[in-house]
């Protein structure tokens, strides 16, 4: 590759990865990220934010549409999950769930008026159906504690986390 070219960065392409790109490295080069602050104390005007109102998860479930011959159930919600970002069933029926209850953390920069706290840890929990009813009623904490967990995968009798 002739050193005055870089790479192009395309997604749908993979081929075109090796392929050099027709500006010269001196050339102008579009921003990919512009780090003026922006106000974000209130939305723009423009904007046009609609009500989303809280549900119970029978409530969400109705408003669901779903070709013939499918249908949702509850399994599993709060309190007994909370927070969850991932999930994977094991051969067993249960359910393991990463919970990350500080995914938005750093929104609370924006309220004057919370108690400084530090972020809680995330954990690793076992859901179960212990009755036979398809719906969820045991919760076991597996992991307590964990820090940035991005997702998970089980494996035998555990987890992995990455």
């Amino acid at each position: 590759m002739n050193a005055s070219y870089y790479p192009v960065k395309v997604a749908a392409a993979g081929a075109c990865l090796a392929l050099g790109s027709p500006f010269p490295l001196d050339a102008e080069q579009p921003r990919l990220f512009d780090p003026t602050p922006i106000d974000v104390s209130e939305p723009p005007d423009h904007w046009e934010i609609s009500p989303s109102p809280v549900r119970s998860p029978e409530e969400s479930v109705a408003l669901w549409e779903l070709p013939d011959g499918f249908r949702v159930e509850v399994v599993a919600a709060e309190p007994l999950v909370k927070d969850p970002i991932a999930m994977a069933f094991d051969e067993r029926g249960r359910i393991w769930v990463l919970e990350w209850p500080a995914y938005n953390w750093p929104l609370r920069d924006f309220f004057e008026d919370l108690e400084e706290e530090t972020a809680p840890g995330s954990r690793v929990v076992i859901l179960e159906d212990t009755s036979g009813d398809g719906r969820m009623d045991r919760r076991t904490v597996f992991m307590d504690d964990i820090e940035w967990p991005r997702g998970l995968a089980v494996h035998r009798d555990g987890v992995v986390l990455f």
